[in-house]
Parts: structure tokens; C-alpha cells; sequence
């Protein structure tokens, strides 16, 4: 660098210097430690979300519509078409749907009824299009569609989807379709009851994106996934119903999921009879079981999930795709919680847990009085259980657990 290049350099630092010196110091920044001595607040329990999932779900049922909607016949099985007569009707109408309508039907911002005879008879069957559509029967921005004795089902797709809507279904059958049977996303909501929800090429019931479901009286039976999922900060419950196939509830992202055999005093029939997992609880979930035992399936929780089984009797813990005998396991900083139901007649229904259970990653498992142990539970990896006196081992023992020695 030439010398006059250099004395150029130093002139316009020693400039920019007394600039900065003559302008106004910089307001101090005051650093605030965390306050350590604030704990953090507590995840609410399982039963306090269940509370929270009841109450939300009464405050957004509504009473069905008038008696003075007017109804329309639409006879697919005479070449009527139900969009059509969607598109036509204006108010709450009530459309009566006779036949098998074979078309993709879409409903938006509106209120009505489909209504059927008999879902054996009554129904719709998507077709495949292209661009393809999502599911045989949609449902966006409404604020209450009543869909009654229907069976619905589209080839490729979901059989019933809601988006950023409210819907009540009642004894319409929702089997083999290519993905879920029923599809509620959007902050939508959903009050089902008497669903059949079987063969699906994906879950039963899918409940995502801050969405609400129920399902009471249903019967989720061999679907390929789950028999009910949900998601991304949703609430799900399914309530006096039958679950067989694989997989049974699953929680993930900030949501919750159950099946409840004793909130609600109904004859429905209600069971927990999967091969592999009976409840899963990932990312902050919870998956809890009331009352529903004897169960069959594996219980399992992972990164901050919660899986509760109050009042409810494990009778086995599943099996892998090999035919191996499946563990309960839970890992990274998860919980799981087993203690008594007692009913209103002050009767206690113990809680059972069967075969190896396996505790691990700083998680954590709480037995609380009245609970039994058909197995072993394990501990590593800074893993850990807590057990009260009333708990009875058998068959195996515990190990590695620093407060249940």
C-alpha cells in the first residue's frame, strides 16, 4: 500500500473516532437475571384436561335445527344429484337422501341436515377426479351440519372431512377408504355418535389442528394405522365404544386422547382389544385410558408424553410384526401415570399394568395405590418410579428405579 494511501486511512479513522466521540453515549441495557425462585408452572393432569375437554365440548353442542326446516327428497337412485340440490336450497333446509349418490359432494357455509333411512341403502360414494379431492363428503367454514344414516366412502380419499366447521353425525358408517374414515381439521368440531369407522386405509378418526371430537357409541374396528389420532393440539374422546384392530388412540403435538368407558352412563358396549399399541403419547400428549379394561396393547410415550391409565386392567402388551412380545416403554422426560377409578357406588377398580415395562431417558413412572404390576418395570438412563404401599408385584419385579427399590 503506497504511503499516501495509508496517511488517507488513518485521516478518515481518527474522523470517524471523534464523530463517536461527540455523539451521545448509548442508553445503558440493564441484563434482568430469571428470577429462579418463580417455579414453572405445572402441566395440567390428565384429569384436569379431560375436564377441559368436557367443558369445551358442551360449550360448542347446539340444539338440532327447526322443525320448520323445509326438506327436499333427493332420490340419487333416480339420477338426483345431492350437490345439485345443496346448491338449489337455501335456509335450514333438510335434505333427504334416498339411494347411493355417486359424486363428490361439498358443503360451505351453511346449515342443514342430510338425513337417511338406512346407511345400508342411503349414502355417498366419491368418484375419482382430477385435480382428486379430499373426501367424498366436505365440509367448510359451516357452523352446523347434521349427517344422519349415511354410509360414505370415496376410493382414494377421507369419507367425511371438516374444515373450520361444526358437524354432528349419527349412525352413518364410514369403511374402506383409501385414507381416514372421518377427517376433522381447522378448528372444526365434531359431536358423532353411533359411528362405524372400519377398514379405512389410514385411521378411523383423525382429529387435528386444534380441533374437538367425540365419538360416543362407535365402533372402530381394523382400520390400517389407528383407530383414532390426535393432533397438532387438538382433543379427542372416544366414549363407551369398541376398539379392535392394531393400533387404538394416539396423542401427538400438544394434544389429548382417550377412550372412556365411565364418564358417561350409557348400554353402549365399551373395549380396548388391539394387537401392538393401545395408547401412544408423543411431543407434550397425553393418552389416558378410563376405565377401559380389561385392555389388550401396549402403552408408550415418548419426548415429554403422558400415557394414564385410571381404573383400567392391562391384559397383555401387545406383539411386534415379527410375533415378538411388545414392552411398555417410556422415554425422554415422559410419564406414566396408574391409579384407581372409584364410581359413584365408592367401589375402587384397581389399575393393572402386564408384562415389562421400561422406563428410561429421565422418565418417570407413578404408581399410586391400589395398582398392580403383572411383570417387571426397569429403569436406566436416568429413569425413575414411584410406588405406594398398596402396590402389588407379581410375577416379576422392579429394578434400577432409585425410589421404588
Amino acid at each position: 500500500m503506497k504511503r499516501g494511501t495509508v496517511l488517507m486511512t488513518f485521516a478518515l479513522l481518527a474522523v470517524c473516532f471523534a464523530a463517536a466521540g461527540l455523539a451521545a453515549p448509548p442508553s445503558a441495557i440493564e441484563l434482568v437475571p430469571p428470577d429462579l425462585e418463580v417455579p414453572r408452572e405445572p402441566a395440567a393432569p390428565p384429569r384436569a384436561r379431560k375436564a377441559d375437554l368436557v367443558a369445551r365440548g358442551k360449550a360448542l353442542r347446539t340444539v338440532a335445527p327447526a322443525k320448520a326446516a323445509s326438506s327436499k327428497v333427493v332420490d340419487c337412485a333416480k339420477g338426483n344429484s345431492l350437490q345439485e340440490a345443496i346448491d338449489k336450497s337455501t335456509g335450514e333446509v333438510i335434505l333427504e337422501v334416498r339411494g347411493l349418490c355417486n359424486e363428490n359432494v361439498r358443503i360451505e357455509r351453511r346449515k342443514l341436515t342430510l338425513h337417511g333411512l338406512d346407511p345400508v341403502t342411503d349414502g355417498i360414494r366419491g368418484v375419482t377426479v382430477d385435480p382428486p379431492v379430499i373426501g367424498a363428503l366436505e365440509v367448510w367454514y359451516s357452523e352446523l351440519v347434521h349427517i344422519e344414516n349415511l354410509s360414505i366412502r370415496h376410493p382414494s380419499g377421507v369419507g367425511v372431512g371438516l374444515w373450520h366447521s361444526g358437524a354432528e353425525m349419527k349412525n352413518c358408517q364410514m369403511t374402506a377408504n383409501g385414507n381416514a374414515g372421518v377427517h376433522v381439521s381447522g378448528a372444526s368440531f365434531l359431536d358423532a355418535t353411533e359411528l362405524t369407522l372400519s377398514d379405512n386405509g389410514r385411521q378411523g378418526l383423525n382429529v387435528q389442528r386444534g380441533s374437538l371430537g367425540f365419538c360416543l357409541g362407535c365402533r372402530l374396528e381394523n382400520n390400517a394405522t389407528w383407530a383414532a389420532t390426535a393432533n397438532r393440539g387438538s382433543l379427542l374422546s372416544v366414549l363407551d365404544s369398541v376398539v379392535t384392530g392394531g393400533r387404538g388412540v394416539q396423542a401427538l403435538t400438544d394434544s389429548y386422547a382417550d377412550i372412556d368407558c365411565v364418564s358417561e352412563d350409557t348400554a353402549y358396549p365399551c373395549s380396548l382389544n388391539v394387537t401392538r399399541t393401545a395408547a401412544l403419547a408423543t411431543v407434550r400428549s397425553t393418552a389416558a385410558m378410563y376405565g377401559a379394561g380389561p385392555f389388550a396393547g401396549q402403552l408408550a410415550g415418548s419426548d415429554h408424553g403422558e400415557v394414564y391409565v385410571y381404573g383400567a386392567q392391562q391384559t397383555s402388551s401387545g406383539v411386534g410384526p415379527s410375533g415378538n412380545t411388545l414392552a411398555n416403554f417410556l422415554d425422554y422426560f415422559s410419564t406414566l401415570i396408574a391409579e384407581p377409578y372409584v364410581d359413584t357406588a365408592q367401589t375402587a377398580h384397581q389399575s393393572q399394568l402386564k408384562g415389562t415395562t421400561r422406563i428410561s431417558s429421565f422418565s418417570r413412572a407413578l404408581l399410586i395405590d391400589g395398582t398392580t404390576v403383572n411383570g417387571s418395570v426397569s429403569c436406566d438412563s436416568a429413569g425413575d418410579a414411584w410406588k405406594d404401599a398398596g402396590v402389588t408385584f407379581s410375577g416379576g419385579g422392579i429394578s434400577g428405579c432409585e425410589h421404588a427399590p
